[in-house]
């Protein structure tokens, strides 16, 4: 992907594996602005069910590439944040 049509920060990569400390396989993760979709592939290989949504059709198409690459499967939405909440209503 072309990260001149993405959301990508280096700078989050402590945070992720923060947060992912936190994360049960169990889990069921809501990633409202993944980019992407570093954590949500982070979050799926702990065996995780997720769903990933980005605003950014660029970012949408990047996480399905991620997700293929990695061989993961999980969910991705390119919804307004709020749209995406109601899908899970």
């Amino acid at each position: 992907f072309d990260f001149r049509e993405v959301y990508w920060n280096s700078r989050l990569s402590e945070e992720r594996v923060r947060l992912l400390d936190q994360v049960k396989p169990e889990d069921i993760i809501l990633d409202l602005f993944a980019g992407v979709g570093a954590f949500a592939c982070m979050c799926a290989k702990e065996g995780c069910e997720v769903y990933a949504n980005d605003l950014n059709p660029a970012g949408a198409a990047a996480m399905r590439k991620n997700a293929e690459t990695n061989r993961l499967d999980f969910e991705v939405y390119n919804l307004d944040a709020r749209a995406c909440v109601r899908e899970f209503a």
